[in-house]
């Protein structure tokens, strides 16, 4: 037994391998690998520009706060806050110049709160494919937040539309609403 052992902590790799595939399970059963990989490829990875269109800025919720982005070759980093907590997101695009193996056509993504790795996913063309790091926590709150301030825009912004607008009226007029 090593020394670890005494201490509680497992050594046993098919233990190790067992526990891992279990948190997997728990992951995805909790769908926010999902989430935020829908997250960060339909919203996220676009704040840093909408923040700088005047228009634009207005579909950002206001629960996301500090958005700034690096891009360095084919890695980016953002960072920004959801209801004041930090978070990284570094996000690795293969490119054509590095696919050796068919692990190397995956996308990287990595989610940090603070700095510790919350999150760790690889994909392809936006659809998750393994999980590589999963722990519970308050993340995983901000990002139910996140999601349902999108939705809760998503909604005003339809009902605000030219096409709702005159449904509504219509709808005013055959119900006899003032």
């Amino acid at each position: 037994m090593s020394l670890f052992g005494l201490f509680g902590k497992t050594t046993d790799p098919v233990k190790i391998m067992k526990q891992v595939a279990k948190r997997r399970e728990h992951a995805l059963k909790t769908g926010f690998p999902q989430l935020v990989n829908f997250l960060y490829h339909f919203q996220l990875k676009y704040y840093p520009n909408w923040i700088e269109n005047p228009i634009a800025k207005n579909l950002i919720p206001t629960i996301v706060t500090n958005i700034q982005a690096r891009k360095e070759s084919s890695d980016t980093t953002l960072l920004f806050a959801i209801n004041g907590r930090p978070y990284t997101v570094r996000f690795h695009e293969p490119t054509f110049m590095m696919l050796d193996k068919e692990e190397d056509t995956l996308y990287r993504l990595e989610l940090f709160q603070g700095d510790k790795k919350v999150l760790a996913l690889r994909g392809k063309l936006r659809e998750l494919v393994y999980i590589d790091a999963f722990h519970d926590g308050k993340w995983m709150s901000d990002f139910r937040s996140l999601k349902k301030a999108i939705e809760t825009m998503e909604i005003v912004t339809a009902d605000k539309s030219p096409e709702n607008t005159k449904r509504l009226e219509e709808l005013k007029q055959n119900f006899d609403i003032t």
